[in-house]
């Protein structure tokens, strides 16, 4: 096996992503919807983790309590290697940005940084969507809007009339209230995408490569075009330790 497998841990606020990655492909998958590593959470991670052969582990998170447990875990199970923080400090690639950034775009950043063309734009469709922009020189800045879940919630929450209401595809002219609302959201973002694409290529020059990763990417792809990738923000948190370590080994 060598010691280039990577146990990759996307933290985030509702859930947590894991994939064992080696020489930046991913070989296998978990995902947990709650990221409080709960009892039943705990078992079923530490599971899995034992199924699993790594040699060191990346971490994004922007739950410090949940990142707190996950190492704990990894002590119980006796894991030896190294475990990486990917943040401002430790990315290795420039950020060309004020203020805070999530460790989640920056793994965006490098994978779109070290694997594509660019300029590259990266849209990550999570709880919120995230377009981010690379250069030449690094993370160049980027947009952020709701997700689709998160417009769908907003509605009901907001909104006394229309209550349960569950996302489907249709035409652009909903014939209820459902397929009204699940157009306008839909549509919204598709448009929305289509008109901040056009713009950053106004503003900074023609994108060449546009990835589309996230649960909804694939449903989005057909509007908006680029390629499709799985698990790039895991793979951009392998290819961030991989240059981590390479940089400490030629230090040694």
């Amino acid at each position: 096996m060598g010691k280039d497998r990577v146990l990759s841990v996307d933290i985030g606020n509702n859930r947590i992503h894991f994939g064992v990655v080696e020489k930046r492909q991913i070989l296998s998958t978990l995902n947990t919807y709650l990221s409080g590593l709960e009892k039943k959470e705990r078992e079923i991670i530490t599971r899995w983790l034992k199924e699993k052969e790594f040699d060191s582990v990346a971490i994004s998170s922007v739950v410090p309590e949940t990142t707190s447990k996950l190492e704990s875990l990894l002590e119980r199970i006796n894991f030896q290697g190294e475990v990486f923080h990917l943040t401002r400090e430790t990315s290795p690639i420039p950020l060309n940005y004020e203020g805070t950034l999530g460790p989640d775009r920056i793994a965006n950043a490098v994978a779109g940084f070290y694997l594509f063309e660019k300029p590259a734009c990266i849209i990550d469709f999570g709880t919120a969507i995230t377009i981010d922009r690379v250069e030449e020189d690094g993370f160049a800045g980027g947009v952020i809007l709701p997700g689709m879940e998160l417009q769908m919630r907003s509605l009901e929450e907001k909104t006394a009339l229309i209550k349960d209401v569950r996302w489907k595809k249709g035409g652009v002219t909903g014939k209820n209230t459902e397929e009204a609302i699940s157009s306008g959201v839909f549509y919204s973002i598709v448009g929305g995408i289509k008109e901040i694409l056009k713009r950053m290529d106004e503003e900074r020059g023609k994108t060449r490569s546009v990835v589309l990763t996230g649960g909804y990417a694939n449903l989005f792809h057909p509007y908006t075009g680029g390629i499709v990738v799985e698990g790039l923000t895991l793979i951009g948190l392998s290819i961030a330790y991989e240059i981590h370590n390479s940089l400490r080994e030629r230090n040694d």
